[in-house]
């Protein structure tokens, strides 16, 4: 019998998954415009330097994967504009990109 109850228990962890969890962070943030240069990947969209950063000099900047209109951002848009924003790494270009679930401008 109880070798019964372990094979049951091996089958039940067999067949669990684990997935990644994705983890929300929330910061200050500034989006400075679209990325303007051209290439086969990691480049296009918006670039937003995180923590409150905007010191433009330096190129730790993300890029956002949502499309523009779904931020509210068209082309009458004045760039920079600062915001909070909750957000989602993603794994694609080895973590550049980032999808924001909301956002509040400052």
């Amino acid at each position: 019998m109880r070798l019964i109850s372990i094979y049951f228990f091996l089958q039940l962890l067999s067949g669990c998954t684990y997935d990644s969890v994705d983890v929300q962070y929330s910061d200050m943030a500034v989006i400075t415009g679209h990325d303007g240069r051209y290439c086969l990947g990691c480049c296009g969209g918006l670039m937003i330097y995180l923590d409150g950063k905007t010191d433009q000099n330096f190129n730790e900047f993300n890029l956002i994967e949502n499309p523009a209109h779904e931020l509210g951002i068209d082309s009458t848009t004045v760039f920079p504009i600062a915001v909070n924003v909750r957000y989602i790494k993603l794994e694609k270009c080895s973590g550049l990109y980032i999808w924001i679930s909301s956002m509040e401008i400052k």
